[in-house]
């Protein structure tokens, strides 16, 4: 795990060669059935409600730029699953959540066309099988 950063410590675009490169991604060492051989939340709260909700915060603006030069499918899923429940959940969460919740919002638009493309294609594709049954 790297020092802690907060959102006006990094550059919102600070380029991330790789999920893997991410300072709250850390190797899983013993695996249990089930889990990826990484953790996607390798992350320890400083005990500063307010400094680890900024760090949060800066570490969903990293993880945001990586989706962006992603070639494949959201880490997000990873991310979630690996972090804490209930009474464990801290600022670091609490921001992250929030950060990505905020870029959410600002791409719901885009999100509502992934979805229509994703149906059009599903539509297309069931014609097409229609039609190769029909001949």
């Amino acid at each position: 795990m790297s020092e802690t950063m907060t959102s006006s410590t990094i550059p919102a675009q600070q380029p991330v060669s790789s999920y893997a490169s991410l300072p709250f991604v850390a190797p899983r060492h013993r695996p249990r059935k089930g889990q990826l051989p990484r953790n996607f939340w390798s992350v320890k709260a400083s005990g500063d409600y307010e400094i680890d909700c900024e760090t949060g915060e800066a570490y969903a603006l990293l993880f945001l730029a990586a989706e962006a030069e992603a070639n494949s499918g959201t880490m997000l899923e990873g991310v979630v699953s690996d972090m804490p429940r209930d009474a464990d959940f801290t600022g670091l969460e609490l921001g992250f959540i929030t950060m990505i919740g905020f870029a959410a919002q600002a791409g719901a638009g885009r999100a509502r066309e992934v979805s229509a493309y994703w149906a059009r294609c599903e539509a297309e594709r069931k014609a097409a099988a229609a039609k190769g049954r029909a001949k």
